[in-house]
């Protein structure tokens, strides 16, 4: 009865077939076993030094120390995450003034890791906004596509890159967004694009905002190394541009956006402002908890 049992069980796991090899992996596999001196590893999004080491950063090793001395218990956080964390995180990414912030405009989510934040977006997408269509850079990050798929969501492409001026392709970028459907979400890399390096300028995401406040598109900006470009202020530049579109205030000084350099450490969160155009399509300043879209 054991054995017969037991045989059971493994038949019912040779149903498993094996998952497909990871693309990134296998290049850092390749990158290790090469011995040319001069290589370069890019396979992964990870801030590096000229050793090819990832730094700690001095504002991380502070808050560790910091962290230590408190002797804070390992409680379990509340369901949208630590508050404090989701504070500094809204002031980070839209202004320590924002009139957003300001005005509770702003629902903020602490997630484990980036990859966590864009699923939860997906899901958040497919139950409480309904089944749309997300366009994503081509190229864009590998996981992008099957993050989305596994939420249910249909996936699009847009052209961004021009590999023969090595530059942003704006004019094909514009065509293809001028024509998506209304409503449909769009995903737009912040700053950093992975894998291509090239980000819209002031001027480029100016006009991207506009178009989709036209068209009433739903962006998404996947906001993963802010302060590894430009600059904390100058990186924001998107979000900067995209709310202001929308909400049809007058353009905010670059002051206004302006933060404290000192990171808190580690953790990635998912903010989701809670206004027509941006995040949900509307005409009316109408929140998605009065919606009935999360409570």
């Amino acid at each position: 009865m054991v054995h017969a049992l037991y045989q059971a069980q493994m038949n019912l796991f040779e149903l498993v077939k094996a998952a497909p090899p990871d693309p990134i992996l296998g290049l850092s596999e390749a990158f290790r076993a090469d011995p040319n001196p001069e290589k370069i590893n890019l396979t992964v999004g990870v801030y590096q030094d000229a050793d090819g080491k990832p730094p700690v950063l001095p504002s991380v090793l502070e808050a560790q120390k910091r962290l230590a001395a408190e002797g804070a218990g390992k409680s379990y956080l509340p369901i949208s995450g630590d508050p404090l964390f989701l504070q500094n995180t809204r002031s980070l990414v839209f202004g320590p003034q924002s009139h957003l912030v300001e005005d509770g405009r702003v629902a903020s989510v602490q997630t484990p890791g980036g990859t966590a934040a864009l699923r939860l977006a997906g899901d958040f997408i497919q139950h409480g906004l309904g089944q749309r269509t997300v366009w994503l850079s081509n190229p864009t990050w590998a996981n992008h596509k099957g993050i989305f798929n596994a939420s249910g969501l249909e996936v699009a492409s847009y052209p961004y890159y021009d590999p023969e001026t090595h530059d942003l392709n704006l004019e094909g970028m514009i065509t293809v967004l001028e024509d998506i459907p209304d409503n449909d979400v769009v995903l737009f890399h912040a700053c950093c694009h992975n894998p291509t390096g090239v980000d819209p300028s002031i001027d480029n995401w100016d006009t991207i905002a506009k178009i989709c406040k036209e068209r009433r598109l739903l962006p998404i900006l996947d906001f993963a190394y802010q302060g590894f470009s430009r600059g904390i202020l100058d990186d924001a530049a998107a979000v900067i541009c995209l709310h202001n579109h929308p909400s049809g205030n007058p353009e905010p000084s670059r002051e206004d956006i302006r933060i404290t350099r000192q990171l808190v450490e580690a953790g990635e969160t998912m903010g989701i402002p809670v206004h027509d155009h941006l995040i949900i399509a509307g005409t009316e300043h109408t929140s998605l908890a009065e919606r009935g879209v999360i409570g």
